[in-house]
Formats: structure tokens, sequence, C-alpha cells
């Protein structure tokens, strides 16, 4: 585990172009989103993981599931609502896991805490090159 506290925020809304309600789909009795904020628990690396969403309803449901969250206004993107939730919970490290990563490898997971530098103007992007 890091020992610089990291939040792992995990944008998801109902709106999505692609797929409209996707967070809320059921994965194996589990909203989508439900699943992925899980996922960050069980890596065991985060100071906190929040839910980051402009919909009530996946508020609503995230919570019921003991998940912490945050409302957001609307924006057009997914790292636009992480950047507005960072702020609003005075967080100086964030990751960011997709509301839609409900097996994101909890080693690379735990890797990218790990790697988190001390400049603060660092962006970190996983990706499987193999």
């Amino acid at each position: 585990m890091t020992t610089v506290p990291v939040t792992c925020i995990v944008p998801a809304r109902m709106a999505s172009s692609r797929f409209p309600g996707k967070p809320l789909v059921d994965i194996g009795g589990l909203p989508l989103v439900v699943r992925s904020a899980r996922r960050a628990l069980d890596a065991r690396c985060f100071e906190r993981v929040v839910v980051a969403t402009e919909d009530q309803v996946v508020v609503d449901v995230c919570r019921a599931h003991g998940l912490e969250t945050i409302l957001t206004p609307s924006f057009p993107t997914g790292t636009d609502r992480v950047a507005w939730a960072a702020r609003e919970l005075s967080t100086p490290w964030v990751l960011n896991l997709q509301g839609d990563e409900p097996v994101f490898p909890l080693e690379l997971l735990r890797d990218l805490c790990g790697l988190l530098p001390t400049d603060p103007t660092a962006l970190w992007t996983a990706a499987d090159l193999g």
C-alpha cells in the first residue's frame, strides 16, 4: 500500500450515448457501478473510494450498497466529473477507475497507488500493451 493517501473516484452516469443506464446494469446480481467500486475497495490501497455521478438514482443505489458517493453537476466527460469531485473532496491524489471496469486487475490498481509520484502535475494511465 502507498504511504500517500489516494482517493479512487469512480465516475458514472446514466445518460451514456452508447449505453444509456449502463451503471445500473445487473452483473451477477449487482449493478455494474457497484461491482466497479467494490473492485477498488478490494485493492485495499485507497484511503477512500467514491462514486461520482450526476444521477440521484446512482447515488441511491450505491449508498444502499454501502458505497460513498458524491452528486456532481452534469459534465460532458467522466474526467471532468472526477476533476470536480477531487476538488470538492479536497484530495490531492486521485485514481480514476471508470464505473464500467468491474474486473480491473487488483495488482495493477495497487501498482498505480504505489507509483504515484510526488509531482502534483503528473498523470498516469494504465494500459495493457501485451
